[in-house]
């Protein structure tokens, strides 16, 4: 096996503040070395996450024996998912039979234990992507691999593959996904091997006709479906500067693409009215807490619901101040909800009725790191049940590739803290990646799907562990094996 593990490091960097830790990774490699997409058969249609805001994020039940249900179990989610290798997939199988065996003893009528064992049964059975990339490339050794999981199990996402990997070619997107009506920022593999990051256009209906049609995918508003390998969806993070003559980047407009990311978490930091531990509160009952209308037993964060379902409100959030509703939609959060929930997230609470609210806001360039970042709220004077306030980017686990001007593709990854220091925003992610020479790049992953894979030379190396041994899809960086 290839070791790139120290030859192909840009970037590689420990942060600790306190008792909170981030690590950062960045690779590059080769125009020789290319790039793979996989992805776990079966879930091409999803089901995809439904986010509301209103209630733990929810899924159409992906176990066939369970139709016309639902589920917002985590592992459960995972159903029919691909496992990263064998070593996590025996890893999580045996925690998934921890977590039975403990149901079992503790409450052994509970409805969701027949499904865990019929989860963990299919999990015996399933396949890995090494396994599977061995099979579909066997002239082929991998030395890197990163998650692209959000591929089928959020809107936006979608992608078109041709390759070895499938036996035709295939569309992934979740059903509802208005797939003709949109322009898709792609990572784009030519089947000469050459990367580029570009809008794609799909067309559904041609693909359903004739699934050869070079016009299923079009470039440049040209049909290019047979000359290509894949293209897969990414927020667009960052793009060479129009006209430039030194192929310089620019980070992304955050307003331009808010509307592209189903979870607005991975954009502004929203204090949770329902965390695990007690409120700084003397009367908060703990969880289940009461919203909504209903008990609540998952986290439920201020202001989700309302920004969902506004795309200017979203906007705006990321511009300045803006007023919430505790009562929108039958949320009923308290002033003492609010008050200690806004705390937790150390948001300031300001008194004066009338004053601009300040931020210190975060800023993009490195230094950030260890930056103070205050900002303030109030109750709306004489309207009380209305929150002004200036909401924080938040700092989210994130991976991300790209390309610089010579055509070099990079991956990207960092994990730790959440919405805290040392961690990085979006902004500051892509800040990074463009001061180290990409000019155009995607985002692929968010949260507990963050990982990276790296060749030693004897095996693929952790350079950011996964916390989940499952994922719908990822990106194989691999090279001909020489005799």
């Amino acid at each position: 096996m290839y070791n790139i593990l120290h030859e192909r490091r840009k970037l590689y960097e420990r942060h600790k503040l306190d008792d909170r830790e981030i690590k950062i990774s960045l690779y590059y490699f080769n125009r020789d070395e290319e790039v793979f997409l996989i992805y776990s058969r079966g879930m091409e249609n999803g089901p995809g996450i439904v986010r509301d805001g209103k209630s733990s994020p929810w899924m159409a039940h992906p176990n066939p024996s369970y139709i016309g249900q639902r589920t917002t179990d985590a592992d459960i989610q995972r159903y029919g998912t691909y496992f990263l290798n064998q070593a996590l997939k025996n890893e999580d199988n045996d925690n998934l039979q921890d977590r039975i065996t403990k149901l079992s003893l503790n409450d052994p009528d509970d409805p969701l234990l027949p499904e865990l064992k019929e989860l963990l049964e299919s999990n015996r059975n399933q396949k890995d992507y090494i396994t599977e990339f061995k099979r579909a490339y066997p002239g082929y050794e991998i030395i890197a691999i990163q998650g692209i999981g959000d591929l089928t199990m959020n809107l936006w996402n979608v992608a078109y593959i041709n390759s070895q990997f499938v036996d035709e070619p295939q569309f992934l997107h979740l059903f509802d996904e208005p797939i003709n009506d949109r322009t898709y920022s792609c990572l784009v593999k030519w089947k000469t091997g050459k990367l580029e990051i570009c809008d794609v256009k799909f067309n559904r209906f041609i693909y359903n006709n004739n699934k050869r049609d070079p016009l299923i995918v079009q470039i440049r508003e040209k049909g290019v479906a047979n000359q290509i390998e894949f293209a897969v969806y990414g927020q667009r993070m960052a793009h060479s500067k129009y006209g430039s003559k030194t192929n310089e980047s620019v980070e992304f407009d955050r307003y331009q693409i808010a509307h592209q990311f189903s979870d607005v978490r991975h954009l502004l930091e929203l204090p949770n009215l329902n965390p695990k531990q007690k409120l700084p509160f003397p009367s908060d009952p703990g969880r289940p807490r009461y919203y909504f209308g209903r008990e609540q037993k998952d986290d439920i964060w201020f202001g989700e619901a309302e920004i969902l379902e506004n795309r200017n409100l979203r906007k705006a959030a990321l511009s300045g101040s803006v007023e919430l509703n505790t009562l929108h939609s039958g949320l009923g959060a308290s002033h003492d909800q609010i008050e200690a929930a806004m705390e937790k997230h150390r948001y300031t609470h300001t008194t004066h009725p009338t004053s601009p609210l300040k931020s210190e806001g975060i800023p993009v360039h490195r230094t950030a790191l260890g930056h103070p970042d205050d900002c303030e709220w109030r109750f709306v004077s004489g309207e009380e049940q209305y929150v002004e306030v200036v909401l924080r980017e938040n700092r989210y686990p994130c991976t991300m590739v790209g390309l610089d001007r010579d055509g070099k593709f990079h991956m990207f990854a960092w994990n730790g803290i959440y919405s805290q220091e040392p961690g990085l925003t979006l902004r500051q992610s892509a800040r990074i990646m463009c001061q180290h020479g990409v000019t155009d790049a995607i985002l692929c992953d968010e949260g507990e799907d963050v990982f990276q894979y790296i060749s030693d030379g004897n095996d693929l190396i952790p350079i950011i562990e996964p916390k989940r041994g499952q994922i719908r899809a990822a990106l194989v960086v691999a090279r001909r094996i020489r005799d």
